[in-house]
């Protein structure tokens, strides 16, 4: 989802705004990351950002 802030007449910035991962997907990165699986292995299979499972 795209969503725009405006800052007056100065200046417009676009931000894209990730759309929250479903339970399922969440539930599949915590079982992949306990069976042993490091975070890297995990972000890369997944196609997600590493910091994404270090919350």
């Amino acid at each position: 989802m795209l969503r725009e802030v405006g800052f007056g007449d100065l200046a417009k910035e676009i931000v894209l705004v990730p759309k929250p991962s479903p339970p399922e997907f969440r539930r599949r990165a915590l079982d992949l990351l306990e069976s042993g699986r490091s975070v890297r292995d995990v972000a890369t299979s997944l196609r997600i950002v590493e910091s994404c499972l270090h919350r």
